[in-house]
C-alpha cells in the first residue's frame, strides 16, 4: 500500500495486488498494463484507455513526474513505513535539520556569497569555491538560515571543511 498525491493535491491510496489489480481510493478497479516502450505504458481503467510515460524519478524527494494523456504532473510517493510516521504525527521528525554546509572537496573561497542571520532556500548559492582551476558554485541543499561562515575569501580549504554552520 502506498500513497500517491497529485502535484493538485488529490491524494491516491494504491495498493498493487497483482499487474492487473489496485485499490484506489477504496474501489477495485480492474487495470490492463501493457508496454508501449521503456518508460511507457497503454492502461485501461473501466474501459477508458489512457497512455502514461515516466518522466522523471527524484526518490530522494520521494516524487515522479507522468505525463499522462498529455498531462504532465508531479506525484509525491509514500511508502507504508512514511504513511505510519505521517499517522502518528512524526513526519516532520523524519526529515534532518541541516547543521553545517561542509567542502565537497579541496578548494579556494573564491566568494562568500550570504551573510550570517540571512534566511536561504534550497538552491541559493552560498559560496563560490575554485578547485582545479575551476569555479563552484555552492548552493544551499535545503531551506536554512545561516548562523556563521567560518571560512572567509580567499581561504584555502579541505576536503569536508565546514563552509558555512546552519540555525538549527
Amino acid at each position: 500500500m502506498f500513497d500517491v498525491k497529485s502535484s493538485r493535491d488529490r491524494t491516491y491510496k494504491v495498493d498493487v495486488r497483482n499487474p492487473l489489480e489496485a485499490l484506489i481510493e477504496g474501489s477495485t478497479d480492474s487495470l490492463d498494463i501493457r508496454s508501449i516502450g521503456e518508460s511507457s505504458w497503454h492502461i485501461m481503467v473501466d474501459g477508458h484507455s489512457h497512455v502514461v510515460s515516466l518522466i522523471k524519478e527524484d526518490p530522494e524527494n520521494h516524487q515522479i513526474v507522468l505525463n499522462i494523456d498529455g498531462v504532465v504532473q508531479t506525484y509525491a510517493v509514500k511508502d507504508q513505513n512514511q504513511m505510519l510516521l505521517e499517522s502518528m504525527g512524526l513526519s516532520s521528525m523524519t526529515k534532518k535539520k541541516l547543521k553545517n554546509l561542509k567542502a565537497p572537496m579541496p578548494g579556494l573561497v573564491v566568494r562568500v556569497l550570504v551573510k550570517p542571520g540571512q534566511k536561504v532556500e534550497k538552491g541559493t548559492p552560498l559560496l563560490v569555491l575554485e578547485a582545479m582551476k575551476m569555479e563552484n558554485i555552492i548552493k544551499a541543499p535545503d531551506e536554512a538560515l545561516v548562523k556563521s561562515i567560518p571560512v572567509n575569501q580567499g581561504d584555502a580549504v579541505e576536503k569536508n571543511q565546514v563552509l558555512v554552520n546552519f540555525e538549527g
